[in-house]
């Protein structure tokens, strides 16, 4: 190793030793926000309404995957209406999977899929933690 390797090497080693000891500790002042109001069914809506979003601009390259994930969407808006939220919340975290399956195939606009797939796993923490509280 070279001695500019060697800097590199401790300037990493520090770095992730700064950030995982920053990552550890527990900040009474930080709060965290939930991006859902604790409406479900809304929650969905805005769902549909960014998967149309996407397929009218073209970032979900074809007919058959806007279906399937809308599909998926109202899947959840019926068990939603049934009151089965648990069944729901299993059902959000496999739409994330297929979305990420779309992604990879190339049916969705790579971006476009990380975005709403991130959204997709915030929505789904805020459920859970919206279930387990109540």
């Amino acid at each position: 190793m070279n001695i500019k390797q060697r800097i590199t090497f401790i300037f990493a080693i520090f770095t992730v030793a700064a950030l995982l000891s920053g990552f550890s500790s527990v900040d009474e002042g930080v709060s965290t926000q939930r991006i859902t109001t604790g409406d479900f069914k809304a929650d969905i809506k805005i769902m549909q309404g960014a998967v149309e979003r996407a397929a009218a601009s073209g970032d979900i390259r074809n007919e058959a995957t806007t279906r399937n994930l809308q599909l998926q969407l109202t899947t959840i808006d019926f068990y939603l209406d049934q009151g089965n939220t648990g069944k729901a919340l299993q059902q959000l975290r496999q739409y994330e999977v297929l979305l990420e399956h779309h992604q990879y195939s190339g049916n969705i606009e790579r971006t476009r899929g990380i975005m709403i797939r991130k959204i997709t796993r915030v929505l789904a923490w805020d459920w859970e933690t919206i279930l387990e509280n109540q």
